[in-house]
């Protein structure tokens, strides 16, 4: 009996230094990742934008074309303009590529049958 009672008190102990260590993994886990974490710019690039942008940037469009979606990526803005096709050929499929920074047009990609 004595020695289950020895047996049943250092599993105890065990299962309580083990949940130790792994509360110790978890911290210095954590505070690693803390330390990774990049400083966030203290300008929003939304300010740069407004600021950069001198001018309005004018896009003239065929007749019955339209602008279809706006996305972004990185430092650039994509306009994909849309419209029906015109005496059998597509002269509205085109995207429009911006950089957000400048406001500068960069080009356009035509998209030709």
């Amino acid at each position: 009996m004595r020695a289950l009672k020895g047996i049943v008190i250092g599993m105890g102990v065990l299962i309580v230094v083990g949940l130790g260590a792994v509360g110790y993994g978890i911290y210095k886990n954590a505070s690693a990742l803390s330390d990774k974490t990049t400083p966030v710019p203290s300008h929003s690039p939304s300010s740069e934008i407004s600021v950069a942008w001198k001018q309005d940037l004018m896009v003239s469009l065929p007749p019955g074309c339209f602008v279809g979606e706006i996305e972004t990526g990185g430092n650039r803005i994509y306009v994909i303009i849309s419209g029906t096709p015109q005496e059998g050929q597509t002269v509205c499929s085109r995207v429009i590529v911006v950089d957000s920074v400048s406001g500068q047009r960069i080009g356009t990609i035509k998209v030709v049958p």
